[in-house]
C-alpha cells in the first residue's frame, strides 16, 4: 500500500512539473511572437535617439515605453529594451534620469490609477500626463542641481511637450508592428505613425554606410516607396513629409530633403496603379523635379545610388 501512495506521489509531482514547463513555454511563445521581437528591437534604436549630443533624457525612448505598456504589451521585456539602448547612447547620467522619470510614472500610477479606456481606441491606458510630468519634473530636478538657465528651463517643457505628442503617435502606430500580416487595413494615423516610428528607430544607426551609401536613406526610401505602392499619394506625400522631417531634425540635413522627399513620395503614390515600376519612376521624377528646382539639377538631393538599391529590395519585396 505504501509503495502505491509513493507512486502516486511521484506521478502528482511529475505531473506538476511538466503542467508548470508546459505553461512556462506557453507564456514565453506570448512574450516572444515575432511581432514583440520587432516592438522590442524597435524600443531598443528608439532610446538610443535624442535631441542633439548634449541631451541626456531621450523622449522618444521613454514615450515608445510608455506607450507599450499602454497597449498591453509584456513589460520587463520593453523596459529592459529601452533600459539598455538609453545607457549605451546616453551613459550612466542618462539611464539615471530615464529611471527616474519612469519611477515617477509608476508612483503616480500607485497614486492614482490611470483611466482606463474601453472603446475601439489602441490606447488602453491613459499614460500621457503622467509621462510629460515625470519628464519635465525629473529635467527641473537637475537643472535646478546643475545651475538653472531659463534655456534649459524651456528646453525642459519641449522635450516633456515632444514625450507627450510621440506617446500619443506610438500608441497607434505600435498596433502597426503588433498586426502587421494579421490585420489587412489600418488607418492613415497608424500608417504614418509607424513610417515615423521607423524612422526614429533607423536614426539609430546614424551616418552608417556600406560602401559610402547611407543605411538610414536607403531604408527611408525603402519605406516611401512602400508606402506610396500600397497607399496612394496621399500616404506617399504624408510619408515623405514625416520621413524628411525626421531625417532633417534628427540627422542634421538640409531642409530641402523635406520637400525632396514629399514630392517623390507624392508623384511615387501617383504612379502606383503602373505597379512597382511605375512607383519607383514616379520617386525618380520627384527627386529630379526637387533638383532642379533648388540647384539647377547640379546634383540630387537623394543620391541615385541609394534610390537603386531601395527600389531593387522594393521591386523583390512582396
Amino acid at each position: 500500500m505504501l509503495q502505491n501512495i509513493s507512486k502516486e506521489l511521484d506521478y502528482d509531482e511529475n505531473t506538476e512539473k511538466v503542467k508548470n514547463k508546459a505553461e512556462l513555454i506557453e507564456v514565453l511563445k506570448k512574450i516572444f511572437t515575432k511581432q514583440n521581437i520587432a516592438v522590442y528591437l524597435l524600443t531598443f534604436l528608439i532610446s538610443m535617439v535624442g535631441f542633439g549630443e548634449d541631451s541626456l533624457i531621450a523622449p522618444f525612448g521613454i514615450a515608445l515605453t510608455a506607450a507599450c505598456i499602454s497597449t498591453g504589451m509584456p513589460m520587463l521585456v520593453v523596459y529592459i529594451s529601452s533600459v539598455i539602448g538609453t545607457t549605451i547612447k546616453f551613459g550612466f547620467n542618462g539611464l539615471l534620469m530615464y529611471v527616474v522619470a519612469s519611477l515617477i510614472v509608476l508612483l503616480l500610477s500607485v497614486v492614482a490609477k490611470p483611466k482606463r479606456v474601453y472603446d475601439d481606441s489602441n490606447e488602453k491606458v491613459r499614460l500621457g500626463a503622467r509621462l510629460a510630468f515625470s519628464v519635465f519634473a525629473v529635467q527641473l530636478i537637475y537643472i535646478l542641481f546643475t545651475g538653472f538657465y531659463m534655456y534649459d528651463f524651456l528646453t525642459a517643457i519641449m522635450i516633456a511637450i515632444t514625450s507627450y505628442i510621440f506617446y500619443k503617435i506610438f500608441v497607434n502606430s505600435i498596433s502597426v508592428v503588433k498586426e502587421y500580416g494579421i490585420k489587412r487595413v489600418f488607418t492613415v494615423e497608424e500608417v504614418i505613425g509607424a513610417s515615423l516610428l521607423l524612422a526614429i528607430a533607423i536614426s539609430a544607426v546614424g551616418d552608417y554606410s556600406i560602401l559610402g551609401f547611407g543605411v538610414r536613406n536607403i531604408f527611408c526610401i525603402f519605406m516611401v516607396l512602400y508606402l506610396g505602392y500600397r497607399n496612394g499619394m496621399l500616404v506617399g506625400a504624408t510619408a515623405g513629409i514625416t520621413i524628411g522631417v525626421v531625417i532633417s531634425i534628427l540627422g542634421g540635413e538640409e531642409q530641402i530633403l523635406i520637400a525632396a522627399y514629399a514630392i517623390s513620395g507624392l508623384i511615387a503614390g501617383l504612379l502606383n496603379k503602373f505597379g512597382k515600376i511605375g512607383v519607383v519612376i514616379g520617386f525618380v521624377i520627384g527627386n529630379i523635379a526637387v533638383a532642379y528646382a533648388a540647384n539647377g539639377g547640379a546634383h540630387n538631393i537623394i543620391m541615385f545610388q541609394e534610390i537603386l538599391i531601395a527600389a531593387v529590395r522594393f521591386t523583390i519585396c512582396s
